[in-house]
């Protein structure tokens, strides 16, 4: 593998992080089908790595300590233990200037009640404490990733959400679908 360029780690099953990694030349890409890990020390070695995306799937019941360890661009996760206070406490701390690689984060939470209802996140708990602004949900933003798929730009198209600035003047926006428990975080760039 000397000499080549792996971009992008697609794993379906299980393997030695560390190892691949370093014969693979550390890809900025990793999509994690299984959980291929046996303890919570090596799944946090995997977190702290300087990713461009990290998507994580079914088996990984992500918490708020794993996502504050998370040096990602671009994080998603299909299931999470996450709920409202968590992410108002996630929010909090990119205002105060952590993440500051973070570009996207989308999470879903695994959230049914009683009546095996899927329950949507709760805006007034996840937004507590913070000044936004309600973007209207027939806006349509452009959200353009700084880093390119392999055949071409990533871009996301935001409709509506939720404004919040940071005292240095960044930007982000917040979508939560209300038919979902859904939540994904826009960091737009400073020049927009």
């Amino acid at each position: 593998m000397k000499g080549v360029t792996v971009k992008r780690l697609v794993a379906y099953g299980e393997f030695e992080f560390e190892k691949t990694m370093k014969a693979l030349n550390y890809p900025s890409e990793i999509w994690f089908d299984i959980n291929p890990f046996t303890s919570h020390e090596s799944l946090s070695k995997c977190y702290i790595q300087n990713l461009d995306y990290l998507i994580l799937a079914d088996e990984f019941l992500v918490t708020l300590d794993d996502l504050l360890l998370m040096n990602c661009k671009n994080i998603f996760v299909q299931h999470s233990r996450l709920r409202e206070k968590h992410l108002n406490i996630y929010l909090k701390s990119w205002l105060r200037g952590q993440k500051e690689e973070l570009e996207h984060i989308c999470l879903l939470a695994s959230r049914i009640n009683w009546e095996e209802e899927v329950v949507p996140f709760t805006k007034e708990i996840v937004l507590k404490g913070l000044e936004y602004t309600t973007v209207p949900a027939d806006v349509k933003r452009l959200f353009y990733c700084s880093v390119s798929d392999t055949d071409e730009k990533r871009v996301e198209t935001i409709k509506g959400g939720y404004d919040i600035k940071r005292k240095d003047g960044r930007l982000v926006t917040i979508v939560l679908p209300d038919d979902w428990p859904w939540f994904e975080m826009y960091v737009w760039p400073n020049d927009q």
